[in-house]
């Protein structure tokens, strides 16, 4: 069964057109719109806002300019709704970090608990919102569009972005997470009556970059060909599980695709622009379009998002494997309408050269190992493995050597039974050489996956925090997972561990355990979302199976400061304390799931009680609210309750664990 909701979820992350318009290109893109013709693939989930930006009388958004030195405030200031002690970034000045400042957000371990720190050397807790964008759906696109037509800017979409991070403040948030609107980003120019041009309230924030995605279809051109999807060479027969993506990390237009991205694309505007020092950091790459780094099969998975219920059966299955059946050529990926030039699969290659390095080029050392019965490392095609490149292979699934392998052992003798197990998470029934194997070569793929990209931001992007999520379902992924990973990102985003909400889970502390052990001494983010259907904009749709955590806003509050406490109280066995932030999703209700996964309703109303309900009225800013088919609950003053009580915690936890060590 497709996994539901969760993966709806993710791979619904709103994205305006699917794939690439650098900024030098938007000249171009915007030739094809007036001309008519078929709409070119965009990249950034804000390139139609942005484009209708461009054509307004006077409306020059930009992220031009030289890069600024941080100003290191240490003075006490407010946010909009009045919590105090917080630097101009958001952090507390309560707590400095050794380091002291530096030009951009950086993390440390202070006594047995990790910190992000911002740039004015203050302990920062990250409170991030993703998908702070109108995107969704028609409906709440036409509502902001009229509702922020009047304001400071003459543009509606920079008035939405002012009156959104003011918002996110006023609730405790402090960070625009991934796929949130350019025109709430602190170096957006828009108009706006400051001395650069840019907002004049600023928050950190988080950007995809999303190789793994753009890279299957050589979105902006920057390699010299598509990068292909292992399970696009897989057959439907062999492997029957749920599809998503699993990128050809050893092809070598996987990384030029991503630097070519990162000197000319949005990330540039990012990296290089006005106020960067606000920016957070890179999250490298999206889970849903690499499925083999999320969930493991160590732990059960978790419904996290409805019933709050163990539910299994959403574990990935292991890379490897699916590199060991897929065909080591492909002509063409029709799903993505790519042909390509050199038809070769270079991890169905590399995985011959990695098994033949490993037992000394004697096949039948690997046949003694796995109980096989190849005769060669290679192809036994005619051709040999030039044929794959030229795309006159044949063998695939008939041929008796590694690469000819489909998952049916076509080289086995007569009677004798298929040394390729059908169970791709755990490999069962492979001999206990064989699985080892699977594992050296997945860890093996992985640090080329890792490494491919660590090396392009190395080059183009320095100095930046890199994050990656992995994991899934309330489940940590799989153990080479954690151990590569920790080698090439600063900080794991996790969804999440311990996990949360799980009323029939007995093992979070192992969960916790696990992480730590095998991704090491490393910080986390975790990622949340849950809903109560029943009180919501989207009560009309079931929301889920079962019986329902939350039926009522007020309760999904409580759940909400439950999980806060879950999270800053977390510490592995060590009693390190991982966690240095929480990321919600979302911003809205998504009509396109049909799901009440925000904290405003696709009537930009607040659920607060006192906006999301019938009866009309404006709010503190003098926009107008209500309007609703019924009067929905208060979730928002509870997440209010809950964020702005994180740092006093955690000032306090800080000061007994010095009082602690001075004994």
């Amino acid at each position: 069964m497709i996994p539901p909701l969760r993966v709806v979820r993710r791979t619904a992350k709103p994205e305006i057109i699917a794939v690439a318009a650098p900024i030098p290109r938007l000249a171009h893109f915007i030739g094809h719109l007036i001309k008519g013709d078929p709409v070119i693939p965009v990249r950034s989930t804000l390139a139609l806002p942005l484009l209708a930006c461009l054509a307004a009388v006077g409306c020059t958004p930009s992220w031009s300019g030289p890069t600024p030195t941080p100003s290191p405030i240490a003075t006490a200031t407010s946010s909009a709704a009045g919590e105090s002690g917080l630097d101009a970034y958001g952090g507390t000045i309560a707590i400095q970090c050794p380091a002291g400042p530096k030009a951009h957000f950086y993390t440390q371990k202070i006594g047995n608990r990790w910190w992000l720190c911002d740039p004015a050397g203050n302990a920062f807790f990250l409170r991030g919102v993703y998908d702070v964008t109108w995107t969704d759906s028609a409906t709440l696109t036409d509502k902001v569009k009229r509702k922020y037509a009047a304001g400071i800017n003459r543009d509606w979409q920079a008035n939405w972005g002012l009156q959104s991070v003011r918002r996110l403040e006023l609730w405790g948030f402090n960070t625009l997470s991934e796929y949130s609107s350019e025109y709430a980003w602190p170096g957006m120019r828009a108009n706006w009556n400051t001395s650069d041009g840019t907002m004049p309230d600023k928050m950190p924030f988080l950007y995809y970059e999303n190789p793994s995605l753009y890279s299957l279809t050589n979105a902006g051109n920057y390699a010299k060909a598509p990068v292909k999807d292992i399970l696009n060479g897989v057959k439907s027969n062999i492997y029957t599980g749920y599809r998503s993506h699993i990128i050809d990390a050893f092809d070598p237009n996987f990384g030029l695709g991503l630097g070519g991205s990162l000197q000319h694309d949005w990330a540039n505007g990012v990296a290089m622009g006005l106020h960067n020092d606000y920016f957070l950091g890179f999250d490298m790459d999206e889970s849903d379009d690499t499925m083999g780094i999320r969930a493991g099969p160590d732990f059960e998975t978790v419904d996290d998002v409805y019933s709050g219920q163990l539910d299994a059966g959403h574990a990935m299955p292991q890379t490897a494997w699916l590199v060991l059946v897929t065909n080591p050529m492909q002509e063409a990926n029709h799903s993505l309408h790519v042909n390509y030039s050199n038809k070769t699969v270079f991890s169905k290659l590399a995985m011959s050269a990695y098994f033949s390095k490993e037992y000394g080029g004697k096949i039948a050392a690997l046949n003694a190992a796995w109980g096989s019965n190849y005769t060669t490392f290679g192809t036994t095609d005619r051709g040999g493995t030039a044929a794959i490149q030229l795309g006159t292979y044949a063998d695939f699934g008939a041929g008796h050597g590694l690469l000819d392998e489909d998952g049916s052992c076509p080289s086995r003798l007569r009677f004798h039974g298929c040394w390729v197990g059908t169970d791709s998470i755990n490999l069962t029934g492979e001999t206990a050489a064989m699985q080892a194997d699977m594992s050296g070569f997945f860890s093996y793929w992985l640090d080329q996956y890792f490494g491919a990209q660590k090396t392009q931001y190395n080059l183009y992007a320095p100095g930046y925090l890199l994050t990656q999520e992995i994991g899934g379902w309330g489940a940590p992924p799989r153990r080479e997972v954690l151990t590569e990973a920790a080698k090439y990102v600063d900080i794991f985003t996790l969804e999440s561990v311990p996990p949360y909400l799980c009323s029939n889970c007995t093992d979070a502390q192992a969960r916790i355990n696990f992480t730590a052990q095998y991704g090491g001494d490393k910080p986390w983010v975790n990622w949340q979302g849950f809903i109560a259907q029943a009180d919501s904009y989207m009560s009309a749709y079931p929301g889920g199976s079962g019986t329902a955590a939350f039926t009522t806003q007020q309760a999904r509050g409580a759940g909400y400061q439950n999980m806060v406490n879950t999270f800053l109280n977390a510490a592995d066995a060590n009693g390190t304390y991982h966690i240095v932030g929480i990321e919600w999703w979302g911003m809205y209700d998504m009509i396109t799931q049909k799901t009440n996964w925000g904290l405003l309703t696709p009537n930009d109303n607040t659920y607060d009680g006192r906006e999301a309900i019938i009866a009309k009225g404006t709010d503190r800013w003098g926009h107008p609210t209500g309007g609703e088919k019924a009067n929905y609950g208060d979730f928002v003053d509870s997440v209010q309750s809950a964020n702005y009580g994180i740092y006093s915690q955690l000032i306090a936890d800080y000061h007994s664990s010095r009082q602690t060590s001075s004994h």
